[in-house]
């Protein structure tokens, strides 16, 4: 029996940081780990397709929304815990990032671990983990959304990788519960094993003590820099950045799309109907005027590909994710 307030044909626009997207069917909203177990049983016994939305950033949602359940993961709060001795993975992704920032985080003393709710906040965990002198995550800060988005797109900040720091997880899959732990080839750029029919439930954690007190300074102006390089009303990057190999393969003095777009395709600014490519930043597709649809941003998607493989005989590879499009 559903316990829980159900909501009908809700529009999802106010759920992503595009504010774009459709109704959904059926949508619950979730405060804890077992209201989202609840949420999960009770759409499989009534055979309704279900989607987890955590922050709703990363998506461009159709705008005939998406049929079933979604639920929002509003599931909250962070712990230590004893760091047992976990297999870690020992293969690394290669960094398509470029930067002359200048402060680095604080200095990495003991190991710790933490057991993280994946609906939290990615932004107001980097601050708490600051102010109780844990450090390692900093290179996130500026990017929106939840712990359980940043391991299922293995997101990127800085140099780092979010699954650098994946120990463990709590995951639902195919009607039950699991614990799964990481595998070395499991993660890449952009890509985790996690499929949209896969809850993360909770996650552990591997930290370090802040051997000093520079993290709330770097929270801060790092922050300051990404919020004055990256639009709002958007949903992060759109591309994928370019490998190295690709980068020199095509003589680019960047691999970044923001440049691409910019100097080389020179679409920056390039408006249709509500969408816009950001003039701040190329790389970014913007709701300009609040009032864009979901057709709009993928027509500029389109019209990007298809410049993109008459000037440089490539495609790019979307970052986002495209939620209740058919198919084709």
């Amino acid at each position: 029996m559903l316990e829980l307030p159900l909501r009908h044909h809700v529009p999802l626009a106010p759920y992503t940081t595009f504010h774009i997207g459709g109704p959904a069917d059926y949508l619950l909203e979730v405060t804890s780990q077992e209201q989202l177990r609840q949420s999960l049983r009770w759409a499989e016994e009534k055979g309704i397709p279900w989607l987890i939305l955590g922050g709703g950033s990363n998506v461009l949602i159709s705008d005939r929304g998406i049929r079933g359940l979604v639920i929002i993961n509003r599931s909250q709060g962070w712990q230590k815990v004893a760091l047992d001795d976990f297999s870690r993975p020992t293969a690394s992704i290669a960094s398509r990032w470029q930067s002359t920032f200048p402060l680095e985080p604080p200095a990495r003393g003991k190991k710790v671990a933490i057991k993280v709710n994946t609906g939290t906040s990615l932004k107001a965990l980097l601050f708490e983990l600051a102010a109780a002198q844990i450090t390692g995550l900093e290179w996130f800060v500026g990017i929106p959304g939840t712990v359980g988005g940043a391991i299922k797109n293995n997101i990127h900040g800085g140099p780092e990788f979010f699954s650098n720091f994946l120990l463990a997880a709590t995951i639902w899959r195919q009607g039950r519960e699991e614990r799964y732990l990481p595998q070395a080839e499991d993660f890449d750029y952009d890509f985790s094993p996690f499929d949209s029919q896969t809850v993360l439930l909770e996650a552990t954690l591997l930290l370090f003590e802040a051997k000093d007190n520079r993290g709330p300074l770097f929270l801060r102006e790092w922050g300051k820099t990404k919020l004055q390089n990256q639009p709002q009303n958007s949903a992060g990057c759109v591309f994928q950045n370019l490998s190295i190999k690709e980068q020199r393969q095509l003589g680019l003095p960047s691999p970044s799309w923001g440049y691409i777009i910019d100097k080389i395709l020179h679409l920056k600014g390039r408006q249709i109907g509500g969408a816009q490519i950001s003039l701040q930043h190329a790389a970014f597709i913007i709701n300009a005027d609040g009032q864009a649809r979901a057709k709009d941003v993928l027509a500029l998607i389109n019209l990007i590909k298809e410049k993109s493989q008459q000037v440089l005989g490539i495609e790019p590879r979307l970052e986002i994710q495209l939620l209740g499009f058919d198919e084709k």
